[in-house]
């Protein structure tokens, strides 16, 4: 099998954030590009992110469903 290629990636962070999980990263042994590379695998092994990414803030009271079932309830007891 063929060696892949590996490419350059470039992005824009956090300059705090950078430094802080370089900071993680070196206590765990990893460098920046080792930990994006395992980010990456972990991404495509489970086929989204590796991790939870749901909004804390939405719920079943944030549903427009459930929004508008309440409302018609509130409308009708208070008729």
């Amino acid at each position: 099998m063929d060696n892949p290629k590996n490419i350059a990636v470039s992005f824009r962070v956090n300059e705090q954030d950078k430094q802080q999980a370089a900071l993680i990263y070196d206590a765990l042994g990893l460098n920046l590009s080792t930990a994006f590379n395992m980010f990456l695998k972990q991404t495509i092994a489970v086929g989204g992110l590796p991790f939870n990414a749901q909004n804390p803030a939405y719920g079943a009271a944030s549903d427009p469903a459930v929004i508008r079932q309440l409302t018609e309830l509130r409308q009708s007891s208070v008729n």
